[in-house]
């Protein structure tokens, strides 16, 4: 270890460097918003699941399904939850093990993984030679870059956590050593990737990797440059297979599946004006948002200047165009990907722009290598030597950049902020001028690029929802464990807490899957596929919320029969004041017990509603017993027929049930809950057990892949 340290010290130093920035960065963003990397979707939908995991791993349970959310609860079909990621699983055990406060459990979550993914981009570009200043330099362009900072980090966190493996999948497949070793690593690299459950880092990890074979193939022979790749590939792709074979078999049977239109969109595909954000992060342009158009900023493509003033520069010196036409490829796929339509799942492109950004730091990593490798042989500047042409279309670019950052930056005259601007770029500009030392012009780029990108951020409009959520959401009352309840609240409501803020901000409404925090049993919650037996017969929208004509609906249905709430076992509703006006028309048998600002709660009279039952009254069913995975009874029926017997679980595929030890087939009512038909004259022991077929085989190919993995290393195979 001692030799380790002396031969890499100067490497630790600029990782301790990195993780300095990045707690730096975070800092002064959280002391501007306390809720700066916790906001929607991962208020609504990832914290609060992976609160839930974690409590299941602590009891002893397999977190397969939710016991807490029937919208949200399939934890294995949805992909996303990462079940299957051992590094994220355990990182999020040891955190909910901390008396750490929900918002500080998020940050922290961020933290880790933007240290990871700019430890990657570090490691990357020290693979292709460079000195670690301009590594540096790489990782921050990656890791601060807008766009990732603006929805991975702060919404869409599975995006994050997935695309944080993808520089060390990148390392994997470039490294040179013996051929085991290159297999091992890439295998561990790509299983990382695809178990996290987010499918653009799925497809920008096989883009990837085409462009690196595809590089090498000029060079090297086809055994030696695809073997080590591909088995790799394989030996992840087995490992990850119980986290994707299972969202396989359960998407056709949701709502994104069933319901949802197969087709092309524009919505968010990256406009190509929109490229000039690169330079003036400003600049407005039309954006097709969530099939909208609007004027939109184009700061999202804003990765910092120094990157794109070394690229041109570099592009003028021969031969830096031949030696990184891969990574110039790969920077034009991704960006027309980025600008592509989507389709289905691979909706959004722009959520490509992480690769983009990725690529752009390496790009300019190369490009400020070699302007400064070349301009300290010359004692000149990095931005070029003291010839009038250079230094005057240097400074006319940085003078474009600030001019056009200033239309949003303000808080005080848009005059000053050009001053104070111009007079700091002009400083360092001239700075580098008389700077000797790369090293120390390297360290400049990477200040200008730091401080030019925190100033983005700082002043970047808001344009994804966020809740005031405490730690109060975590206490249950006044709700009850035991009660199942649905939610009844409109879309205005999500966002009248952003508007006046609320410590006790979802404590009753719960939106999206926040019960998982409580503990509370909702039949509302945040699926990204969504259950077409709940779409149609509820018509649940985002978080979770009702329209009013649903309403209307199922109170004038309730008129007659409430079977549907019955038969998903909801004995409490929760009614927002925004619909209070619906409040009169409920049955009678519901009573109010609780009521506060945000929504009152009622509850039916009598006893709580069995969780397994018969709408045949000559069936008997005694001694249920449910648990996360399966629902046992005795069931006695006394008819001369065979009788329904259903579940209050949300139907998805993957169960199975016995009676008596005897296999049933198991049936959908309603398109909502599992159903068995129970035979004439008989009684037993009925079980209902959630074990998907296609998870029992992901478990047999992933085992494959442990073999492959430390079997082709134990052989000792070399090149």
């Amino acid at each position: 270890m001692p030799v380790i340290l002396r031969k890499y010290r100067e490497d630790f130093a600029y990782a301790a460097v990195l993780v300095g920035l990045v707690l730096l960065f975070m800092g002064l963003l959280l002391a501007q918003t306390p809720y700066y990397f916790w906001t929607d979707d991962f208020q609504s939908y990832f914290l609060p699941v992976l609160k839930e995991i974690s409590d299941s791993l602590y009891a002893g349970e397999v977190p397969l399904l939710s016991r807490r959310s029937l919208m949200g609860g399939a934890f294995l079909g949805e992909y996303q939850p990462s079940i299957f990621n051992l590094p994220l699983i355990a990182t999020v055990v040891v955190l909910f093990a901390t008396p750490l406060p929900l918002i500080g459990i998020a940050t922290a979550l961020i933290f880790l993984h933007l240290c990871l993914l700019g430890l990657g981009a570090y490691v990357l570009a020290r693979q292709r030679q460079l000195k670690p200043i301009f590594c540096l330099f790489c990782a921050v362009v990656a890791v601060f870059s807008v766009w990732g900072i603006q929805f991975d980090a702060k919404s869409w966190v599975a995006g994050l956590f997935s695309f944080a493996y993808l520089p060390w999948a990148w390392w994997a497949m470039e490294i040179n050593g013996a051929r085991s070793l290159r297999v091992t690593v890439i295998g561990i690299a790509v299983y990382s990737v695809l178990s996290l459950g987010w499918p653009f880092s799925n497809f920008a990890l096989i883009v990837l990797t085409l462009t690196i074979v595809l590089s090498k193939l000029r060079s090297s022979p086809l055994r030696s440059t695809c073997l080590p790749i591909c088995l790799g590939w394989l030996a992840g792709f087995l490992l990850a297979a119980p986290a994707w074979l299972p969202f396989l078999e359960h998407f056709f049977s949701t709502s994104r599946f069933v319901y949802s239109q197969a087709r092309f969109s524009n919505s968010w595909s990256v406009p190509l004006e929109a490229y000039l954000g690169m330079i003036l992060p400003s600049r407005m342009c039309h954006w097709l948002t969530f099939d909208t158009f609007r004027m939109y900023g184009s700061q999202l493509l804003f990765c910092g200047w120094p990157p794109i003033i070394a690229l041109v520069i570099a592009l003028r010196q021969p031969g830096f165009l031949r030696r990184n036409l891969n990574l110039f490829a790969l920077l034009i796929l991704s960006a027309v990907l980025a600008s592509a339509p989507g389709f289905s799942v691979v909706r959004w492109p722009f959520r490509w722009l992480p690769l983009f950004h990725l690529a752009m730091g390496v790009l300019g990593a190369e490009a400020l290598s070699q302007v400064l490798g070349r301009t300290s042989q010359t004692n000149s500047s990095a931005w070029g030597s003291f010839y009038p042409d250079r230094n005057l279309g240097t400074v006319g670019l940085c003078l474009f950049a600030v001019v056009g950052s200033t239309a949003y930056l303000g808080n005080i005259e848009a005059d000053v902020k050009l001053t104070m601007y111009l007079g700091v770029l002009a400083m360092a500009w001239l700075g580098d001028g008389f700077l000797s030392s790369s090293h120390w012009r390297a360290a400049l780029a990477i200040g200008i690029t730091f401080c030019s990108l925190l100033l983005v951020h700082g002043r970047f409009p808001e344009i994804v929802p966020t809740w005031t959520f405490t730690d109060r959401l975590r206490s249950h009352e006044p709700l009850q464990k035991n009660r199942r309840y649905f939610s009844w609240f409109s879309h205005e409501d999500l966002f009248e807490h952003m508007r006046q803020p609320n410590p006790d901000a979802g404590s009753l409404l719960r939106p999206g899957n926040t019960a998982m925090f409580a503990n509370l049993d909702f039949l509302n919650g945040y699926s990204p596929l969504g259950h077409a037996g709940v779409s149609r017969h509820f018509e649940l929208g985002w978080v979770g919320f009702i329209e009013p004509h649903t309403l209307d609906r199922l109170l004038e249905e309730w008129r007659h029969t409430d079977a549907l709430l019955k038969k998903l076992a909801v004995d409490g509703l929760v009614v927002s004041k925004a619909y209070g006006r619906f409040v009169p028309r409920l049955p009678s048998e519901w009573q109010k017990v609780f009521e506060n600002s945000e929504a009152a709660v009622f509850h039916r009279l009598g006893n709580l509603q069995p969780r397994v039952a018969s709408d045949n009254p000559l069936v008997a069913i005694q001694s249920i017993h449910e648990e996360r995975l399966h629902t046992s009874a005795e069931v006695e029926n006394r008819s001369g027929e065979a009788a329904s017997v259903y579940f209050s679980r949300l139907a998805i595929p993957g169960y199975t049930a016995t009676y008596n030890g005897k296999p049933l087939s198991v049936h959908t009512e309603d398109l909502l809950v599992p159903a068995v038909r129970i035979p004439a004259h008989s009684k037993g022991k009925l079980l209902l057990v959630y074990f998907p077929r296609s998870l029992f085989w992901g478990l047999i190919l992933s085992g494959l892949g442990v073999l492959l993995l430390f079997g082709y290393r134990a052989c000792g195979v070399s090149d």
